[in-house]
């Protein structure tokens, strides 16, 4: 049987427009770069003209690009390159934003509890710009940045009206250490509560939570009083968690609306119901041999 062969021939408007595309090729600094580096000579443009320009409008798109959250391309973060290996492919690079980005992030494989959005692993206290901020606000973060270059076994006790910043600090604080190495915990605790009611029925994965949060070498207890109080959630969850670090000399943050005599009364009525301050002042033993308290004021950052 004789063989079928297929011959397109081009009108002459699209024919013109190829060789227009072809020219403009032949001009383009990255396409002759290309061509040099992979010891292909101009004639490639002609069979490739189209592969060629979908490169260089990608290129075009991610020069103007102002960072990760404005990317256009899926994945996120990489960009659509040319590449040649006998024949010419396409293939997905990581972007200059996204390799930074990843940089910025490595720190985040010593987290061993992280209740706060990737978006906190860029935050770095050492170079947080405090030039607007108030004089009340300054001390506070030079306080925890003397703190953390002393290297205190004590933590400390941030508390302050909503908004006023202090989790953002404290995300700092537990990158600061998780970029040295060290094992972090950031412990949203409405959050915990929350997360191990729904493990009741997994002791396994209740009990290994807990021992993460219990043995990370820094935690942070964020947002302490925010949760719903319950003896089962003060003596049960929290007192069993902060009596281990305590006697482990694990140092240990906390973030709270609250002072520290608030908080304790808040724990000692719990639910609404018999008010039992004993059991409040158990675990604000613990918070105060933990932690030295610090407040935060300022203005709102939401």
């Amino acid at each position: 049987m004789e063989e079928l062969s297929f011959t397109y021939e081009l009108s002459e408007a699209a024919r013109e427009k190829k060789e227009a595309l072809v020219a403009s090729l032949k001009k383009d600094a990255r396409v002759l770069s290309f061509l040099k580096e992979n010891g292909l000579d101009e004639s490639w443009l002609l069979s490739h003209s189209g592969t060629f320009q979908q490169w260089l409008q990608t290129l075009d798109v991610c020069a103007h690009c102002q960072g990760l959250r404005f990317c256009r391309f899926q994945p996120q973060g990489h960009y659509l390159d040319l590449a040649y290996d006998g024949l010419l492919t396409y293939a997905f690079r990581p972007c200059a934003y996204h390799k930074d980005e990843r940089m910025r992030s490595a720190h985040a494989k010593h987290y061993c509890v992280m209740d706060f959005d990737r978006r906190g692993l860029p935050i770095d206290l050492t170079t947080l710009p405090l030039q607007q901020e108030s004089k009340e606000y300054r001390e506070v973060v030079l306080h925890v940045l003397s703190h953390l270059l002393e290297g205190a076994s004590r933590g400390i006790y941030l508390c302050g009206p909503p908004g006023v910043g202090k989790t953002y600090l404290c995300i700092g604080i537990t990158n600061y250490y998780a970029r040295a190495g060290k094992r972090c915990a950031f412990v949203n605790v409405p959050h915990l509560i929350s997360s191990l009611k729904r493990l009741f029925q997994d002791s396994d994965a209740m009990e290994a939570l807990l021992s993460r949060i219990a043995h990370a070498e820094i935690a942070v207890f964020d947002d302490i009083g925010g949760e719903s109080v319950t003896p089962w959630s003060r003596d049960d969850v929290l007192l069993p968690l902060l009596d281990e670090r305590m006697n482990a000399h694990r140092p240990t943050y906390f973030t709270s609306n609250y002072t520290m005599g608030e908080l304790e009364a808040r724990y000692a009525l719990g639910n609404g119901k018999n008010a039992e301050p004993v059991a409040a002042l158990r675990l604000l033993e613990r918070v105060k041999a933990l932690s030295g308290e610090k407040i935060l004021k300022g203005r709102s950052r939401r």
